[in-house]
């Protein structure tokens, strides 16, 4: 399911947001912290080099560190930042740091679940192409003519090999043209829509065949 993460991709990661984690220790006054905290940066990190796991983690990590060094400055700025963010302001930069590790977690999430989706649908693409492909040749060696109907009964390609059989030549392509309109009798047409139309009620019940008459050029 997940693709394993270069090693000297997770480490520029981890240098990173150590450096971040560190540089919140430089700061001597709170209001630093407050205005600068690279929210960007660590958005932007998570996206590019980050797992949701390693992203939680280390953003818990510059949280614990710009948490702990301003509880450290609180005894001398403390006045100062009541006066301008109100008595609950160390309350109130753990509960914003928790929020940016919690949006950062989500959105690298929800990216990663996106790429995985699109990952599966890619293989599960190719897959049934590949089984496709090989059921036609199947077919193939066994059968005459082999043409595939989209979902509105129409023939998706040129079917060249069924307009040599039916005697109308190659010059003119079949393709988008309803099978039914090959089809010349009305009880022909219906008995073919409804084989096509009706949900099988096992596997075997697919390959059942059925007879109809087909108008060729001729008439």
């Amino acid at each position: 399911r997940h693709q394993p993460v270069p090693v000297l991709q997770t480490c520029l990661y981890v240098a990173v947001m150590s450096e971040l984690a560190a540089t919140r220790f430089l700061y001597a006054c709170p209001f630093r912290l407050v205005f600068d905290r690279v929210i960007m940066v660590r958005v932007v990190c998570g996206f590019m080099f980050g797992r949701p796991r390693l992203t939680a983690a280390l953003n818990c990590v510059v949280a614990s560190a710009s948490v702990y060094q301003y509880a450290s400055l609180v005894d001398e700025h403390g006045q100062k930042m009541a006066d301008l963010f109100g008595p609950q302001h160390f309350a109130s930069y753990c509960m914003s740091e928790l929020f940016v590790v919690i949006t950062t977690s989500v959105m690298t999430s929800a990216c990663d679940a996106r790429l995985v989706d699109e990952a599966w649908a890619t293989v599960a693409a190719r897959a049934s192409h590949s089984v496709q492909s090989a059921v036609t040749l199947l077919l193939r060696t066994i059968c005459d003519v082999v043409v595939e109907l989209d979902a509105d009964l129409r023939l998706v390609d040129s079917a060249d090999k069924l307009a040599g059989l039916l005697l109308r030549g190659t010059a003119r392509s079949l393709q988008g043209t309803a099978f039914r309109e090959l089809l010349p009798d009305g009880e022909d047409q219906l008995l073919f829509e409804r084989h096509l139309r009706s949900p099988p009620t096992d596997v075997e019940a697919i390959t059942v065949p059925f007879h109809v008459r087909m108008q060729d050029g001729i008439g």
